[in-house]
């Protein structure tokens, strides 16, 4: 018999989620600044260490960006995944390379998948 240990969340993960709520429900939608660090700690009702890191978090995710000077701001309602964070940071070169590889494979599908039909709008369209 295997007994996986209970585990207890922290506060930390605990404002994490509150935040993703306020995220999630639009109360603070993309674009809103999140209150400074000591509001956001009052509101949450938690110390200023955690609530940084919860932003941290949430800045790691990709839904929130701190501006240097201005703030910290909402920039997507949802977590980013890992593949938009690397295709964020990758070189233009490097996304053009990878797309071309992808739209060409997806060329050779969509004409060896295609039907009467989808020949006949396209030649209309072309028409057209």
């Amino acid at each position: 018999m295997t007994v996986r240990p209970v585990r207890r969340s922290s506060l930390v993960e605990e404002a994490v989620a509150e935040l993703r709520r306020l995220i999630g429900t639009g109360e603070w939608p993309v674009g809103a600044k999140l209150p400074g660090e000591v509001e956001l700690s009052r509101l949450l009702g938690v110390g200023r260490t955690t609530s940084r890191e919860a932003v941290r978090a949430l800045i790691a995710d990709g839904q929130l960006a701190a501006r240097h000077g201005s703030g910290t701001y909402v920039v997507a309602a949802a977590p980013v995944s890992q593949f938009d964070r690397e295709l964020r940071r990758a070189e233009v070169f490097d996304v053009y390379e990878v797309r071309a590889a992808l739209e060409v494979e997806a060329g050779r599908l969509a004409a060896r998948r295609r039907t009467r039909e989808d020949v006949a709008a396209l030649r209309a369209a072309l028409a057209a």
